[in-house]
């Protein structure tokens, strides 16, 4: 990390200004002894002489922003508005310390790996298949989890995410703890201990939903694994008999958000933060902390600030053809082509979240009357989701991501040239008789 120190660029300024007239000689001026010329300073690198520049320009993207749109930079405001009298931020963080002794960075150990990744490439780790034992250790070492999760129900909201952003060791101690719920319910279901598993899942479920969500990119981040992670194993693995269970299925469901109001949200607190950050930078006289100022900070900060003005609630809707199309053409008149890729890899991932809400109602709608008799109905539910296709494979149905959707093809920067696949669901089977073809 290089900080740029005002007090270097003053002297640099200095030594490089010229100008004035040499006083004239003065005869009677007592002899003094002639002091060694103090050291120059060192000249920038050109590498710093631009992330001045940079610097610079976004401060005065920063004074233009804040004059065009009073209190676009207010991320105080911002927490303040979600967090309540009754909130549990610091106390959570204080109870999941702990977390970090469970983590996979500790000794490789069978319960570690089972608490932290799962069964996937156990046997290739440690020449066996997991025992029981394993699975009992895994939950004795972490039976305080639960009990965390339960304890912080009553609280109003827990604001963790705005007081761990720029503390990457409180950040990693929530992201620890954060994976650890789904793995301990899938080994209380491998010993046989369905309703304990079911009853976990479902207070992680609630705690989750009291966080303080779009405070930051990591928060939204964090919630969106959280829920992806959870319904491809409810719906696609072994775990799937805990989505028939009321207090889960109730629980995760209270987390889904439309795309549109999510992606606003999310869009127009983080250019509050980016300003906030940068006036904080400012103010210190150097760059926030392991970033360094270039081009494509200033262009995506740029055209952020934009569509606060270009669209009427502050955000575009990429959800929208129309005002997708609306904010590609605007990222495209700031950037270019790669300002645009960018924006549309942004909106690229969150399509996969939206495919596997999409698994989670045919899920349900399978678990009512199998899909594989009524296909057309089942056809009729993905098409209200234009980037999500579907491949009938036997007994199973495939979800992917269309390539050939404006937003894929737009994301060519992640790789978004072919169909990616979401997941496999498996099906009720039927008898051939039973079997209805689509209309």
């Amino acid at each position: 990390m290089k900080r740029i120190s005002v007090c270097i660029l003053i002297l640099v300024f200095a030594a490089s200004c010229g100008g004035g007239e040499a006083p004239a000689p003065n005869d009677n001026a007592p002899v003094t002894e002639e002091k060694a010329p103090e050291p120059k300073p060192p000249e920038l690198s050109e590498e710093d002489k631009f992330a001045v520049e940079e610097f610079e320009a976004l401060k005065r993207l920063l004074k233009d922003a804040e004059a065009k749109y009073p209190g676009i930079s207010d991320y105080e405001r911002l927490v303040a508005e979600v967090k309540s009298d009754n909130d549990g931020g610091e106390r959570f963080l204080k109870a999941i310390r702990p977390a970090d002794g469970l983590s996979i960075l500790g000794e490789n150990a069978p319960w570690r790996h089972l608490l932290n990744i799962g069964n996937e490439g156990f046997e290739e780790n440690f020449g066996r298949r997991p025992r029981d034992s394993d699975r009992e250790e895994a939950l004795s070492q972490s039976n305080w989890i639960p009990v965390v999760c339960r304890e912080h129900l009553s609280f109003d909201t827990i604001t963790v995410f705005a007081l761990v952003d720029d503390d990457r060791e409180r950040a990693m101690d929530v992201l620890n703890f954060m994976t650890m719920p789904t793995h301990r319910a899938r080994l209380l279901l491998e010993l046989g201990k369905p309703i304990q598993a079911a009853r976990e899942l479902t207070e992680f479920f609630r705690l989750v939903a009291l966080f303080d969500v779009y405070t930051s990119w990591a928060s939204d981040a964090y919630r969106y694994a959280v829920i992806t992670t959870n319904i491809y194993r409810l719906v696609a693995t072994e775990m799937s008999i805990l989505a028939d269970d009321a207090g889960v299925v109730k629980a995760l469901s209270a987390l889904r958000v439309g795309p549109a109001t999510s992606f606003k949200r999310y869009w127009r607190s983080d250019l509050v933060r980016s300003l906030w950050r940068l006036k904080q930078a400012e103010s210190a006289d150097e760059w926030w902390e392991d970033v360094t100022p270039t081009e494509d900070i200033r262009l995506s900060l740029q055209f952020h600030v934009a569509t606060y003005g270009a669209f009427p609630d502050g955000a575009p809707n990429p959800f929208d053809p129309t005002s997708y199309a609306k904010a590609i053409e605007l990222a495209e008149s700031i950037g270019g082509k790669d300002r645009a890729s960018n924006f549309a890899g942004l909106v690229h991932w969150r399509l996969r979240t939206e495919c596997l809400w999409l698994a989670w109602d045919l899920f349900h709608m399978d678990k009512a009357e199998p899909l594989l008799t009524r296909k057309q109905a089942a056809m009729d539910i993905i098409a209200t989701q234009p980037w999500c296709k579907a491949d009938w494979i036997g007994n199973e149905l495939k979800l992917l991501i269309d390539a050939d959707h404006p937003i894929s093809r737009d994301a060519d920067n992640i790789g978004a040239s072919r169909d990616m696949p979401v997941l496999t669901l498996p099906l009720r089977e039927v008898a051939p008789e039973e079997e209805k073809q689509p209309d």
